[in-house]
């Protein structure tokens, strides 16, 4: 697969969704190496080159594949690190010593108060509140 091709799938994958799932794309020199993680059928698939190297199905909040290409021992590990995002980590080992590392979340950018976010969350909370007042207030009347 020719760099673009690869460029255009990892930027489809880029995103963390129920259909995708995840998608972690590493470098090694001139070798991609690509983990792809299933949330809710829990597959697991590492590609070197576009070869599946390693499958498995997990349903735990860790897994490790270790495999052997071009004489060189690699290992991935996957790791979530928060059940309520979604977040996860992969990491990448090369002969023992570590490589590199993503994160992901599936809420990723959900959870963070913008502005925007704050004035709809107090506007809500004020109409509410309202509500509640005034209906507490003719039930107690008895002008319900």
């Amino acid at each position: 697969m020719n760099q673009l091709a690869n460029k255009s799938t990892e930027t489809k994958h880029s995103k963390v969704t129920i259909r995708n799932g995840y998608w972690f794309y590493f470098m090694d020199g001139e070798h991609q190496i690509v983990f792809h993680g299933c949330g809710y059928s829990g597959k697991e698939s590492v590609y070197f080159d576009n070869e599946l190297v390693s499958e498995t199905r997990n349903f735990r909040t860790r897994s490790e594949h270790s495999f052997e290409q071009l004489g060189q021992n690699y290992s991935l590990t996957f790791r979530v690190t928060s059940l309520i995002k979604g977040e996860v980590i992969c990491e990448l080992y090369k002969n023992g010593e570590f490589h590199s590392d993503q994160n992901k979340a599936y809420l990723e950018g959900m959870m963070k108060p913008t502005p925007t976010k704050i004035v709809l969350a107090f506007v809500f909370g004020l109409a509410m509140s309202s509500l509640g007042f005034w209906f507490g207030k003719n039930l107690a009347l008895g002008t319900f």
